[in-house]
């Protein structure tokens, strides 16, 4: 017989639906996730710009603080119009870095070739592999947030299922 104690089904049952949500949904879970980081960038650059429009102060610091806050303002309300193209600006700088790591293991590999390792081939696949991923991920990078967040979804209704599974099971 299952006997279950304490709150940790609803917390399974949580991660699970939750998990489920991500991985039907996850162009909007992606949205509205980077939409609400659009709404903190508002929101720290206000309550940095209205102190600096009361101060007397005109000096160069103060102008400089002034601005950084309107800029500020400025890219929570981009992020805010543009969530897709904000939330692939993330990936694309990951993308770009493993292109680069690709290259250094590629150098690596033709120089194992040059002094006759024997997995100087392996060591070519692997910075083949890692040069294409590097480059989906920089030709489709709003793609790879959202096969992310998919993947993201499937751990969590795992966890959700085996948690529950487990947490009947120890009763």
């Amino acid at each position: 017989m299952i006997q279950i104690k304490d709150g940790t089904p609803g917390a399974a049952v949580f991660l699970a639906v939750l998990g489920t949500v991500l991985i039907l949904t996850p162009g909007a879970a992606v949205s509205a996730l980077v939409r609400c980081f659009g709404l903190v960038l508002i929101m720290i650059g206000t309550f940095r710009f209205v102190p600096q429009l009361h101060s007397r102060l005109h000096h160069a610091a103060g102008n400089a603080a002034l601005v950084s806050s309107a800029l500020t303002v400025g890219a929570g309300f981009l992020v805010m119009l543009c969530p897709e193209k904000a939330a692939s600006v993330f990936p694309l700088f990951a993308g770009i870095l493993i292109l680069l790591i690709g290259m250094v293991h590629l150098m690596h590999a033709l120089a194992a070739k040059r002094s006759g390792d024997p997995a100087a081939r392996m060591m070519f696949v692997f910075s083949v592999i890692t040069l294409i991923c590097g480059a989906m991920i920089c030709l489709n990078p709003f793609s790879a947030v959202t096969t992310l967040v998919r993947m993201i979804g499937v751990i969590l209704v795992y966890n959700g299922i085996t948690g529950f599974w487990m947490e009947a099971k120890h009763c």
